[in-house]
Protein backbone atom coordinates (compact mmCIF):
# COMPACT_ATOMS: atom_id res chain seq x y z
CA UNK A 1 0.00 0.00 0.00
CA UNK A 2 2.72 2.05 -0.74
CA UNK A 3 2.98 4.62 -3.80
CA UNK A 4 6.63 6.36 -5.18
CA UNK A 5 6.93 10.21 -5.97
CA UNK A 6 9.66 10.53 -8.10
CA UNK A 7 12.19 13.72 -7.70
CA UNK A 8 11.71 16.90 -9.08
CA UNK A 9 10.04 20.36 -8.78
CA UNK A 10 7.00 22.58 -8.22
CA UNK A 11 5.40 25.90 -7.18
CA UNK A 12 3.42 25.78 -4.57
CA UNK A 13 1.83 29.10 -3.91
CA UNK A 14 4.67 30.85 -4.96
CA UNK A 15 7.27 28.70 -3.02
CA UNK A 16 9.72 26.86 -5.31
CA UNK A 17 10.02 23.40 -3.65
CA UNK A 18 12.20 20.64 -4.84
CA UNK A 19 12.75 16.66 -4.71
CA UNK A 20 16.32 15.37 -5.17
CA UNK A 21 15.35 11.95 -4.58
CA UNK A 22 12.70 9.62 -4.77
CA UNK A 23 9.69 9.30 -1.95
CA UNK A 24 8.01 6.91 -0.69
CA UNK A 25 5.27 7.30 1.37
CA UNK A 26 2.26 4.76 2.42
CA UNK A 27 -1.49 4.64 1.38
CA UNK A 28 -4.35 4.46 4.74
CA UNK A 29 -5.70 1.26 4.70
CA UNK A 30 -8.62 0.61 2.81
CA UNK A 31 -11.88 0.05 3.59
CA UNK A 32 -13.58 -3.85 3.77
CA UNK A 33 -16.46 -2.49 2.19
CA UNK A 34 -16.31 0.47 -0.09
CA UNK A 35 -13.67 2.14 -2.55
CA UNK A 36 -12.42 5.56 -1.47
CA UNK A 37 -10.63 8.65 -3.62
CA UNK A 38 -7.16 9.80 -1.86
CA UNK A 39 -4.91 12.48 -2.76
CA UNK A 40 -1.41 12.68 -2.84
CA UNK A 41 -0.82 16.24 -1.93
CA UNK A 42 3.31 18.49 -1.98
CA UNK A 43 2.84 21.34 0.69
CA UNK A 44 4.88 24.63 0.28
CA UNK A 45 7.40 22.93 3.02
CA UNK A 46 8.14 20.46 1.07
CA UNK A 47 6.31 17.61 2.78
CA UNK A 48 4.39 14.71 0.38
CA UNK A 49 1.43 13.15 1.76
CA UNK A 50 -1.55 10.93 1.15
CA UNK A 51 -5.34 12.20 2.79
CA UNK A 52 -8.34 10.09 2.11
CA UNK A 53 -11.62 10.89 0.91
CA UNK A 54 -14.87 9.33 2.63
CA UNK A 55 -15.38 5.28 1.67
CA UNK A 56 -18.88 4.89 -0.45
CA UNK A 57 -20.51 2.75 -2.87
CA UNK A 58 -19.25 3.68 -6.36
CA UNK A 59 -21.93 6.12 -8.43
CA UNK A 60 -22.33 5.05 -11.69
CA UNK A 61 -21.65 1.93 -10.30
CA UNK A 62 -19.64 -0.55 -12.06
CA UNK A 63 -17.29 2.37 -12.97
CA UNK A 64 -13.83 3.15 -11.04
CA UNK A 65 -11.52 6.00 -10.31
CA UNK A 66 -12.03 8.91 -12.26
CA UNK A 67 -15.03 7.93 -14.12
CA UNK A 68 -16.97 7.72 -11.30
CA UNK A 69 -18.92 11.00 -9.25
CA UNK A 70 -18.62 8.69 -5.84
CA UNK A 71 -16.93 8.50 -3.82
CA UNK A 72 -15.54 11.87 -3.57
CA UNK A 73 -11.91 12.53 -2.97
CA UNK A 74 -10.92 14.44 -0.32
CA UNK A 75 -10.98 18.24 0.63
CA UNK A 76 -8.22 19.82 -0.72
CA UNK A 77 -6.08 21.85 2.66
CA UNK A 78 -4.60 25.00 2.16
CA UNK A 79 -0.73 25.65 0.76
CA UNK A 80 -0.87 22.51 -0.97
CA UNK A 81 -1.09 21.25 -4.43
CA UNK A 82 -2.15 17.81 -6.09
CA UNK A 83 0.08 15.45 -7.32
CA UNK A 84 -2.12 12.15 -7.62
CA UNK A 85 -5.15 10.69 -7.29
CA UNK A 86 -5.33 7.51 -5.76
CA UNK A 87 -8.63 4.98 -5.96
CA UNK A 88 -8.64 2.58 -2.97
CA UNK A 89 -10.76 -0.46 -4.07
CA UNK A 90 -12.89 -1.96 -1.10
CA UNK A 91 -10.27 -4.54 0.75
CA UNK A 92 -7.10 -3.57 -1.46
CA UNK A 93 -3.90 -4.97 0.41
CA UNK A 94 -1.61 -3.25 -2.59
CA UNK A 95 -1.91 0.01 -4.89
CA UNK A 96 -1.02 -0.78 -8.94
CA UNK A 97 0.05 1.86 -11.03
CA UNK A 98 -4.06 1.25 -12.85
CA UNK A 99 -4.74 3.01 -9.71
CA UNK A 100 -3.47 6.24 -9.92
CA UNK A 101 -4.11 9.28 -11.76
CA UNK A 102 -1.67 12.09 -12.64
CA UNK A 103 -3.38 15.43 -11.11
CA UNK A 104 -0.17 17.48 -11.34
CA UNK A 105 -0.88 20.72 -13.86
CA UNK A 106 2.36 21.21 -15.67
CA UNK A 107 3.23 24.74 -17.20
CA UNK A 108 5.63 25.84 -19.72
CA UNK A 109 6.82 29.63 -18.77
CA UNK A 110 9.04 30.59 -21.67
CA UNK A 111 10.80 33.99 -21.38
CA UNK A 112 9.02 36.37 -22.59
CA UNK A 113 10.14 39.52 -24.88
CA UNK A 114 8.18 42.85 -25.12
CA UNK A 115 6.85 43.68 -28.08
CA UNK A 116 5.64 46.85 -30.45
CA UNK A 117 4.23 47.00 -33.53
CA UNK A 118 1.68 48.81 -35.99
CA UNK A 119 0.00 48.19 -38.91
CA UNK A 120 -0.17 50.58 -42.45
CA UNK A 121 -3.39 53.09 -43.01
CA UNK A 122 -5.98 51.13 -44.62
CA UNK A 123 -9.00 53.12 -46.44
CA UNK A 124 -12.31 51.81 -45.74
CA UNK A 125 -15.26 51.34 -48.41
CA UNK A 126 -16.75 48.05 -47.41
CA UNK A 127 -20.72 48.34 -46.08
CA UNK A 128 -20.09 44.89 -44.18
CA UNK A 129 -17.54 44.59 -41.47
CA UNK A 130 -13.88 44.08 -43.06
CA UNK A 131 -10.52 43.26 -41.77
CA UNK A 132 -7.92 46.47 -41.72
CA UNK A 133 -5.54 45.76 -39.54
CA UNK A 134 -3.94 42.94 -37.32
CA UNK A 135 -0.97 42.61 -35.23
CA UNK A 136 0.64 39.12 -34.09
CA UNK A 137 3.60 38.30 -32.12
CA UNK A 138 6.76 37.84 -34.27
CA UNK A 139 8.08 34.72 -35.68
CA UNK A 140 9.19 32.02 -33.02
CA UNK A 141 6.30 33.30 -30.31
CA UNK A 142 2.64 31.74 -30.29
CA UNK A 143 0.82 34.13 -28.07
CA UNK A 144 0.52 38.21 -27.56
CA UNK A 145 -0.60 39.48 -24.06
CA UNK A 146 -1.14 43.22 -24.76
CA UNK A 147 -1.44 45.62 -22.20
CA UNK A 148 -1.86 49.09 -24.96
CA UNK A 149 -3.35 49.31 -28.20
CA UNK A 150 -4.11 52.67 -30.19
CA UNK A 151 -5.69 53.14 -33.60
CA UNK A 152 -6.78 56.12 -35.99
CA UNK A 153 -9.91 56.57 -37.33
CA UNK A 154 -10.82 59.73 -40.24
CA UNK A 155 -13.65 60.36 -41.95
CA UNK A 156 -13.59 63.09 -44.81
CA UNK A 157 -16.08 65.74 -44.13
CA UNK A 158 -17.54 64.70 -47.78
CA UNK A 159 -17.96 61.24 -47.33
CA UNK A 160 -21.56 61.53 -46.18
CA UNK A 161 -21.19 58.64 -44.73
CA UNK A 162 -20.62 56.80 -40.70
CA UNK A 163 -17.59 54.70 -40.10
CA UNK A 164 -17.65 51.90 -37.30
CA UNK A 165 -14.66 50.33 -36.35
CA UNK A 166 -14.41 47.17 -33.75
CA UNK A 167 -11.00 46.35 -32.10
CA UNK A 168 -10.45 42.94 -31.25
CA UNK A 169 -8.49 39.95 -29.50
CA UNK A 170 -8.31 36.87 -32.13
CA UNK A 171 -7.36 33.62 -30.27
CA UNK A 172 -5.76 30.72 -30.97
CA UNK A 173 -8.82 28.68 -31.01
CA UNK A 174 -10.09 30.93 -34.27
CA UNK A 175 -12.84 32.82 -31.78
CA UNK A 176 -13.06 36.23 -31.30
CA UNK A 177 -13.73 38.69 -28.44
CA UNK A 178 -14.14 42.52 -28.66
CA UNK A 179 -12.17 45.03 -27.26
CA UNK A 180 -13.99 48.18 -27.94
CA UNK A 181 -16.15 49.74 -30.71
CA UNK A 182 -15.56 52.81 -32.00
CA UNK A 183 -18.11 55.19 -34.88
CA UNK A 184 -17.52 58.63 -35.96
CA UNK A 185 -19.28 60.59 -38.60
CA UNK A 186 -18.41 62.93 -41.84
CA UNK A 187 -15.89 65.47 -40.45
CA UNK A 188 -14.19 63.85 -37.30
CA UNK A 189 -11.30 62.20 -36.72
CA UNK A 190 -10.15 59.85 -33.52
CA UNK A 191 -7.10 59.05 -31.53
CA UNK A 192 -8.03 56.01 -29.64
CA UNK A 193 -5.71 54.76 -26.81
CA UNK A 194 -7.32 51.41 -25.27
CA UNK A 195 -6.18 50.83 -21.75
CA UNK A 196 -4.96 47.51 -20.32
CA UNK A 197 -8.37 47.00 -18.39
CA UNK A 198 -10.65 47.11 -21.61
CA UNK A 199 -8.14 44.31 -23.19
CA UNK A 200 -8.03 42.38 -19.99
CA UNK A 201 -12.41 42.03 -20.11
CA UNK A 202 -11.78 40.61 -23.37
CA UNK A 203 -9.48 37.76 -22.83
CA UNK A 204 -10.69 34.41 -23.08
CA UNK A 205 -9.64 32.08 -19.89
CA UNK A 206 -7.61 29.13 -21.02
CA UNK A 207 -7.07 30.33 -24.23
CA UNK A 208 -4.32 32.32 -26.26
CA UNK A 209 -4.01 35.86 -27.92
CA UNK A 210 -3.10 35.09 -31.83
CA UNK A 211 -3.66 38.58 -32.72
CA UNK A 212 -4.99 42.09 -32.16
CA UNK A 213 -7.29 43.20 -34.97
CA UNK A 214 -9.09 45.84 -36.20
CA UNK A 215 -12.12 45.84 -38.42
CA UNK A 216 -13.88 49.08 -40.43
CA UNK A 217 -17.39 49.18 -42.49
CA UNK A 218 -19.14 52.07 -44.08
CA UNK A 219 -23.04 52.73 -43.72
CA UNK A 220 -23.10 53.16 -47.45
CA UNK A 221 -20.48 53.52 -50.07
CA UNK A 222 -18.17 56.73 -49.60
CA UNK A 223 -17.98 58.90 -53.05
CA UNK A 224 -14.32 58.06 -54.95
CA UNK A 225 -11.77 60.58 -53.20
CA UNK A 226 -13.60 60.48 -49.86
CA UNK A 227 -12.91 57.37 -48.16
CA UNK A 228 -12.57 57.04 -44.91
CA UNK A 229 -9.80 55.59 -43.63
CA UNK A 230 -8.37 53.44 -40.24
CA UNK A 231 -5.24 52.40 -38.90
CA UNK A 232 -4.16 50.02 -35.97
CA UNK A 233 -1.14 52.25 -34.82
CA UNK A 234 0.54 50.34 -32.54
CA UNK A 235 -0.15 47.37 -30.40
CA UNK A 236 2.02 47.04 -27.12
CA UNK A 237 2.65 44.06 -24.74
CA UNK A 238 4.43 40.79 -23.95
CA UNK A 239 4.96 37.92 -26.07
CA UNK A 240 5.14 34.43 -25.45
Amino acid sequence: MDVIVKAGSAKVFGTSVSKTSDTTISVPAADPSYPRKDFVILKSDGTLQVISGSPAAPEPSGRTGVYTRRPAPPDIPDDCIILAEIWVPAGASAISSDDITDRRILIKIPAPKLHIASAASQTVTETSKTLKGEISPDSGYTSLVPFVASLELSNPADSNVYLSAQACLYFHSDLESVIEEFGIGSGSVIAEDIPGMRIAQAFRSGDEIKSVRLYAWCTSAPPSGYEPSVRLKLVAGLQY
